[in-house]
């Protein structure tokens, strides 16, 4: 496409191409062989490369879905065990579980709302984790004792953030990752077999 001395080879490509393309074309320089390679430089930081960070503060800019001043990003990325827990837990701190209220009230995949464990109550990330007798028999069993009166994000922020142990040896906030990680494995059970396993 290009010639030897790094013109436009009109005549190898002319016909394939629409005029109003050609007419377009013919003022962008053609690509140059003896420069050096192209390399991608991200704006706004110290030393040009991408990173994870940069893309989420840039995502962060953008969009303002993402608050990653928010204390809870950081406690979930330094948390402390299996990386698919780490993975629910950010589902959970963004409300991204697919429960049966968020079925109904946004997908209208079922016309039940209601906690598939306990039948008595509609059946949200709150609920499912913590408020749910299911649940609660889960964390009380576990050595965690924790205020069940608060909202989600108040009640996961110091508990997943704790550096306590547990009789077991086992920290708090690691504990309480794999409890909530463990629950929402069993009411997935439930949902295909019916049964309660925690």
């Amino acid at each position: 496409m290009v010639t030897s001395d790094n013109k436009w080879d009109w005549d190898r490509f002319s016909q394939l191409i629409p005029v109003n393309v050609l007419i377009i074309m013919t003022s962008i320089p053609a690509p140059r062989y003896e420069m050096d390679e192209d390399t991608v430089f991200r704006r706004n930081t110290t030393s040009g490369e991408l990173s994870i960070r940069s893309a989420y503060e840039l995502f962060d800019k953008s969009s303002g879905q993402l608050n990653m001043k928010d204390p809870i990003w950081r406690i979930i990325w330094r948390w402390k065990g299996p990386e698919k827990v780490r993975h629910f837990l950010w589902l959970v701190a963004q409300d991204g579980l697919l429960t049966n209220e968020k079925k109904r009230r946004l997908r209208h995949f079922t016309d039940n709302h209601s906690c598939q464990g306990c039948q008595t109550e509609e059946e949200t990330a709150l609920h499912l984790s913590r408020d749910c007798p299911l649940a609660s028999q889960v964390l009380v069993e576990s050595d965690m004792e924790m205020a069940f009166s608060v909202q989600r994000m108040t009640w996961l922020i110091p508990n997943l953030s704790s550096s306590d142990t547990t009789r077991q040896g086992m920290k708090w906030g690691t504990m309480l990752g794999v409890a909530l990680w463990c629950i929402w494995k069993s009411r997935n059970k439930i949902c295909r077999t019916l049964i309660w396993n925690p």
